[in-house]
């Protein structure tokens, strides 16, 4: 029976296994080092607007047949002044991933994370998930988000 917890550090090197096979999907050789996904999961540099604006990165993962198979990335962002109105208190599921074979589990855990958000009762919820229809485009997506790694 698969089960969702908290992510642990220890669960890097089966989310990089998972990160970087769904990155050669779609760019053939590509990769990101151990350091730099975990350095994502912790604050996203590149977003110097609002970034800072975030706390509480909370992880996800499901444990099931298959180790490290599904993990979800989700944020809450603060009540600061300088917090814009649009992202005050508000809470994001900013990824999830999960080897095509364990969608029920990768379902799992985006429940994991829909009663996260709703314990947290944020002002807002915005999503990073997107789907295409157009493997081209969703390649293109996949390309310039391993550059920008």
């Amino acid at each position: 029976m698969p089960e969702v917890r908290a992510f642990v550090r220890q669960d890097r090197d089966q989310l990089l296994s998972l990160a970087n096979h769904h990155i050669t999907t779609v760019l053939p050789g590509g990769s990101i080092p151990a350091a730099t996904l975990l350095s994502a999961m912790e604050r996203d540099a590149g977003e110097y607007v609002i970034d800072p604006w975030g706390h509480r990165p909370t992880h996800h993962r499901g444990r099931g047949a298959r180790p490290g198979g599904r993990a979800v990335h989700l944020k809450r962002y603060g009540t600061a002044p300088q917090v814009s109105a649009s992202y005050l208190d508000a809470g994001s599921i900013d990824w999830i991933i999960c080897w095509p074979d364990h969608i029920e589990t990768g379902r799992l855990v985006l429940q994991a994370a829909l009663d996260r958000l709703r314990e947290w009762a944020p002002n807002n919820g915005y999503s990073g998930i997107c789907s295409s229809a157009s493997p081209r485009a969703a390649t293109r997506r996949a390309r310039s988000a391993a550059r920008a790694w």
